[in-house]
């Protein structure tokens, strides 16, 4: 591969100069570089969301959102998958405070999944629950 690689080069820098040999070798070291794998974990992570919010039992889905909500090392892309379920999955609207604060209160609790949480906020209609949710988002921001 590497004799490719050089032979190649050589040739492109007689046919046209350094910069043509540069363009080239770094347009094949691009091809040469492994295929981004996917995160299995994030997805595997992301499918139990899912399983969780299929769930029928509303006690379930609680438990299982809790769960999930209080791992440690939660990726990111997980936490910002989790909001909306909690939030149109669960009946009881202090089922989803619990959640919501277990993941705002979560170590790894990121910046994305704090904007998909108030961005989704509207969608809990007790005003008690929102200042409830948003008060500990302010907390946790004074704290950092």
């Amino acid at each position: 591969m590497k004799v490719l690689t050089v032979g190649l080069m050589f040739t492109a820098l007689l046919l046209g100069g350094c910069s043509v040999g540069e363009d080239l070798k770094s347009g094949l070291d691009e091809l040469l570089k492994p295929a981004a794998k996917p995160d299995i974990e994030v997805d595997a992570t992301v499918a139990e969301i899912d399983a969780v919010a299929a769930l029928k039992s509303d006690s379930a889905k609680l438990a299982g959102f809790k769960a999930i909500a209080s791992r440690k090392g939660l990726p990111e892309r997980a936490q910002v998958h989790l909001v909306t379920p909690v939030i149109e999955k669960l009946y009881s609207d202090s089922d989803k405070q619990e959640v919501l604060l277990l993941l705002i209160n979560n170590p790894g609790f990121t910046h994305t999944a704090k904007k998909e949480v108030i961005d989704r906020l509207n969608k809990i209609k007790p005003e008690q629950v929102r200042i409830t949710i948003l008060g500990a988002i302010n907390q946790r921001n004074s704290l950092r």
